[in-house]
């Protein structure tokens, strides 16, 4: 599936930061659609990229990507793509291959869609690539192509939402979850990097997780602002936006 044709939930794992710290922001977004950028378009494309060259890399006879034999590629990888592009892919598929092999009886994901519906059931998301080592450690990992900030997997609720996920459907056998960001685009990149937490640890995040969604129903709405304001469908409309800019136009005009 095409990554511009995914239904989007009410509570996704992308919105996680903002519908988990900014509760009145998920009835203000109802109805307004996703607005496409010149760089959420090439960021979609880096991820359908990465997810052909992923699946390609598992499909028998297994290859073995490198940026030497990056014209080997499959061409419905390579066509009409920047070849920087795929070259990011090649080296990101690499490495969650690299580690799919050292890891005995362990299990690859790719793109595939985590429900959280214990929690609510409209929440859900979809992930970029996950490896599981059954009983020992889950790894997810995320793809960000954005080249502006560095994306930090330390408490990033949109990783522990996968990790959430992925633990529950696999009845939490395991010791520990190592949630990866791969960003090869930004500056004095050195490869990926992870932050790890214990399962107790990881389900105190779903009471965290429950906590936020009760308080989405709680009126008035409470709005808070924050990072997360950048993504938000509905900033355009924020009252605490309107209240912020009539305070400064009023020092402005004292």
């Amino acid at each position: 599936m095409k990554h511009q044709e995914r239904a989007h939930s009410k509570f996704s794992a992308s919105g996680a930061e903002r519908w988990f710290n900014c509760p009145g922001s998920v009835a203000l977004s109802e109805g307004i659609p996703d607005k496409q950028t010149e760089w959420s378009r090439e960021g979609t494309q880096a991820h359908e990229v990465l997810e052909e060259t992923l699946k390609y890399s598992i499909t028998p006879p297994k290859n073995k990507f490198t940026a030497r034999n990056i014209a080997r590629v499959n061409s419905s990888i390579t066509q009409f793509r920047p070849k920087t592009m795929v070259i990011h892919a090649v080296h990101a598929a690499n490495f969650i291959l690299n580690l799919y092999t050292k890891l005995q009886d362990s299990e690859i994901l790719i793109e595939n869609k985590v429900h959280l519906t214990f929690i609510h059931p409209e929440m859900f998301g979809t992930y970029d690539g996950a490896v599981v080592d059954h009983f020992g450690t889950l790894h997810v990992f995320d793809y960000k192509y954005g080249a502006g900030h560095a994306v930090s997997p330390k408490e990033n609720l949109q990783m522990i939402f996968y990790g959430i996920g992925l633990a529950n459907l696999y009845d939490w056998n395991f010791k520990r979850v190592r949630l990866w960001i791969i960003q090869p685009r930004i500056k004095g990149y050195d490869g990926p990097v992870f932050w790890e937490l214990t399962i107790p640890e990881l389900k105190r995040y779903v009471e965290d997780f429950k906590k936020a969604v009760e308080r989405v129903e709680v009126k008035p709405f409470d709005f808070q602002e924050g990072s997360w304001c950048h993504w938000c469908r509905a900033k355009t409309k924020c009252p605490l936006k309107e209240k912020t800019k009539l305070e400064h136009a009023k020092m402005i005009f004292k």
